[in-house]
């Protein structure tokens, strides 16, 4: 498998789809070593709940699972932990807002700010009209061009 993976990037020095700005040869070889990375994980870990379960269908089962769970947490928390950086990198504000609905009564919506060392010196880079500060920072960061 290696070999076709060196062959891809050998493909990829060499080829007129990467002078044409394309990587698909480099693209095909990461996303190979992904999987492989990926199939060695599955087999570590059956492998992990095998031993602890004793082979036990039902136990590796509800292992599976519980780690699933735990792994979608994480890329959640991954997630947050890309919008806080978008904030500390741009040095934004997040600040929310009311939205009348009538009466007494408002929703709320969230503004991201920059700061400026020129007039005006905040500005708003995104606002959106729902109860999600999480909306608001991608937002701004697609605003800012997909660059956190």
């Amino acid at each position: 498998m290696s070999d076709l993976i060196e062959r891809l990037r050998h493909a990829d020095a060499h080829s007129q789809q990467r002078v044409l700005g394309s990587r698909i040869f480099s693209e095909a070889a990461d996303e190979i070593e992904r999987l492989r990375a990926g199939i060695k994980r599955l087999s570590d870990e059956e492998e992990l709940c095998a031993g602890a379960t004793g082979y036990d269908p039902f136990s590796m089962v509800y292992l599976a699972a519980k780690l699933a769970r735990m792994e979608a947490e994480n890329e959640r928390l991954r997630a947050d932990a890309k919008l806080l950086d978008a904030i500390q990198h741009e040095s934004w504000d997040l600040r929310c807002f009311n939205i009348p609905t009538g009466g007494d009564d408002c929703d709320i919506g969230w503004s991201v700010i920059s700061h400026w060392q020129a007039e005006p010196h905040e500005r708003v880079v995104a606002e959106v009209y729902v109860d999600d500060p999480r909306t608001a920072i991608r937002a701004a960061i697609s605003a800012n061009g997909g660059q956190p």
